[in-house]
């Protein structure tokens, strides 16, 4: 049973929860009060002021880890109560916890370092969002297994989902009726065009295009390698193409590699006219390497970098190059986080490396691939490291919007 309550603490050194009176025949066979992995025996008392106020003794408050006054759905379960926060992990699809085992781990041990900061990871795929009845239909890690799940909509979310043109109802309801902690509708195509005009950083910025025409497309091939980018929900790879004695060679993200006798026939084999290409990116002609950054903050609310997959490069980087690229990509985190006028998270930033020195950004990821990434084994430690600051800045983002309660 889950019961949505203001939780605010109350000064007493005993281990006491005081309950509203209207629903006190619910709690009278509870004995156990439950944050994260925490539990601890309490005594149950009853007020008749506000009916919606769990008040905790300031010695349980402090026991259980809690610094602020919160307002959420609690459960209800046997002789306890779990005031864990509900978060709710909003994916593209829940392919990922059953049938990718690496993907699968992944998310459970964030979701056990999750519980550390007393939270309960509700991970459920965008399309089940039921928005007549309120509820949504996913996944909680509970006694080492999966366990579907039928709840209540949580009050916070961390989106993992780029579906949002596709599903943009569910998202639109997700937005008025709980907090999200990482903004679903911030352009990056808007964050490039300022960073263009920034004079301190746009020299590492390729001319852009918008809605692309094929003819000009083929035309810019002539003088330089491009990147085609989609800006919608639409499953179509980014290409990188670039023109070579007469030959149209294509590389996709994911590395396949196509080339072809002529413009017609590459057009004919990746351009849908239903479904266009919307940014044309200028690439640089003489790319030595490419380095995917994840950037997230610590508990001072820093930038800190990490350097993600190895699919980019041809060679790790040298300490002096490394050294430069942190720089960089902390510095631009910081400029788009200005320029965003929102509280970021985290950041994905792609750098391209012309003759070993001279860096160009290519992308910018608003929700970073960190999934394919952190879940091979040898990055245990790091996805550790990652969670952690990540759950901190999300537990700062549900204080800062909880000052009142």
């Amino acid at each position: 049973m889950y019961i949505k309550l203001k939780l605010k603490s109350y000064p007493s050194k005993k281990a006491r929860i005081i309950v509203p009176s209207t629903i006190y025949p619910r709690f009278q066979n509870i004995h156990q009060l439950k944050r994260g992995n925490l539990s601890i025996h309490c005594e149950v008392l009853t007020h008749h002021k506000d009916d919606n106020i769990l008040w905790i003794s300031e010695s349980l408050f402090q026991s259980l880890g809690m610094m602020h006054s919160s307002e959420h759905f609690i459960k209800l379960t046997h002789d306890t109560i779990d005031i864990s926060m509900p978060i709710g992990i909003v994916l593209s699809n829940d392919y990922s916890l059953f049938q990718e085992s690496s993907t699968n781990h992944l998310w459970i041990r964030f979701s056990q370092i999750a519980f550390l900061f007393g939270f309960t990871p509700i991970l459920y795929s965008i399309e089940n969002v039921h928005r007549t009845s309120e509820f949504v239909t996913g996944y909680e890690w509970e006694n080492d297994r999966w366990v579907q799940v039928h709840v209540n909509v949580p009050n916070f979310h961390y989106l993992r989902t780029t579906l949002y043109k596709a599903y943009e109802d569910n998202i639109n309801y997700l937005q008025a009726n709980s907090i999200i902690s990482n903004p679903p509708f911030l352009n990056k195509w808007y964050l490039f065009k300022s960073l263009l005009t920034n004079q301190e950083v746009s020299h590492m910025i390729h001319e852009i295009t918008f809605s692309p025409s094929i003819q000009h497309i083929e035309r810019r091939l002539d003088d330089y390698p491009i990147w085609l980018k989609k800006d919608s929900s639409v499953q179509q790879p980014n290409l990188l193409i670039e023109k070579a004695d007469h030959v149209y060679m294509v590389t996709t993200e994911d590395q396949a590699y196509y080339s072809f006798p002529n413009f017609q026939a590459l057009a004919t084999h990746f351009f849908s006219p239903t479904h266009p290409y919307d940014i044309m990116q200028l690439a640089a002609p003489r790319i030595n390497n490419r380095f995917a950054i994840l950037l997230y903050k610590d508990s001072a609310s820093n930038w800190k970098c990490l350097f993600l997959t190895k699919r980019y490069t041809s060679f790790p980087p040298s300490v002096s190059l490394e050294k430069k690229i942190e720089a960089t990509a902390t510095r631009l985190a910081q400029i788009i986080e200005e320029n965003s006028n929102t509280n970021l998270i985290e950041l994905g930033l792609v750098f391209s490396v012309e003759n070993e020195s001279m860096l160009w950004l290519e992308d910018i990821q608003l929700q970073p691939n960190w999934e394919s990434h952190l879940s091979h084994p040898s990055r245990k430690t790091e996805s550790i490291q990652f969670f952690s600051e990540l759950l901190n800045s999300i537990t700062t983002r549900w204080n800062e919007t909880m000052p009142s309660t």
